[in-house]
């Protein structure tokens, strides 16, 4: 597998988690720890950030790289992966970041469910 894959696998993981320990605690009436859910989303922004630079490596001739690219993604992530995602595969790329956001916010949504509940 390719840095891109594992990048995307990892970001999976960690949206998971997160999701099944908001899901645990939401569940059993309990208050989370909030510090951790944010440590997961913060290293799953990362792996976002990681897989975007590495992802970016197979379309040279549609995205222009500066000599600091990776610092760019990282810092600028939340203003640049939409543009990215638009930039190399169009309408889908946009479908794409809605599933991204998803995932990332899915502990929330389990959240609203398990209340309504």
């Amino acid at each position: 597998m390719k840095t891109k894959n594992y990048c995307l696998l990892t970001y999976l993981l960690l949206c998971a988690m997160a999701t099944a320990y908001l899901a645990l605690f939401y569940g059993y009436r309990q208050a989370p720890s909030i510090h951790l859910v944010e440590t997961w989303r913060f290293w799953a922004l990362i792996a976002l950030a990681i897989w975007a630079e590495a992802d970016s490596r197979d379309h040279r001739e549609r995205i222009y790289r500066p000599y600091e690219f990776g610092f760019l993604v990282a810092m600028f992530s939340f203003f640049y992966l939409p543009y990215y995602l638009w930039r190399t595969r169009g309408a889908i790329g946009l479908a794409m970041l809605a599933g991204l956001l998803g995932l990332l916010l899915s502990g929330y949504v389990v959240e609203v469910l398990i209340y309504i509940r």
